[in-house]
């Protein structure tokens, strides 16, 4: 994977990114470190512009990365609703786990984004789900003391 290509799209630079698609025979090819695509990285980072135009391109919605980590896991893990919103519209499967059972909705309550957790609910995401260690969403909040999202969930069961 072309380290401009990943580095542009971390910055939201959609021109420089655009121009460097043009070269580009795998838009799904994955870095050396993590395994992740370009959109895993603009998930990550919030570029929700840089998003758009890899989506656009065929950029695959539910890829995943060494870890089992998808797209979604990592902007709910960063707190990034708009770039959660706009996965779920190109059809970002919900409830997928990484190698250690974790959820993106457990991601997202586990450190306090607690818009992430609601639209994450909204569509669907397993509140029940398990991780490798029996850990569902509402223990990892209460865990963590994130008191509203552990009220929001609740509230959901």
């Amino acid at each position: 994977m072309n380290a401009q290509l990943i580095e542009a799209a971390k910055r939201g630079d959609t021109k420089t990114l655009g121009l460097l698609l043009e070269n580009v025979t795998n838009i799904d090819g994955k870095d050396n470190l993590f395994g992740r695509t370009v959109l895993m990285w603009a998930a990550r980072e919030g570029q929700t512009k840089t998003l758009q135009v890899l989506l656009e391109k065929g950029a695959e919605v539910n890829a995943i990365d060494k870890y089992g980590g998808t797209a979604l896991q990592a902007a709910a893990s960063s707190g990034h609703t708009e770039t959660v919103k706009i996965l779920l519209n190109y059809g970002a499967d919900i409830n997928p786990q990484d190698q250690h059972g974790w959820t993106a909705l457990m991601m997202a309550a586990a450190h306090g984004h607690i818009d992430a957790v609601k639209t994450l609910l909204k569509v669907g995401a397993d509140i029940n789900a398990q991780d490798e260690y029996g850990y569902t969403a509402l223990m990892m909040a209460q865990k963590q003391g994130y008191s509203d999202i552990v009220k929001l969930l609740k509230s959901s069961i």
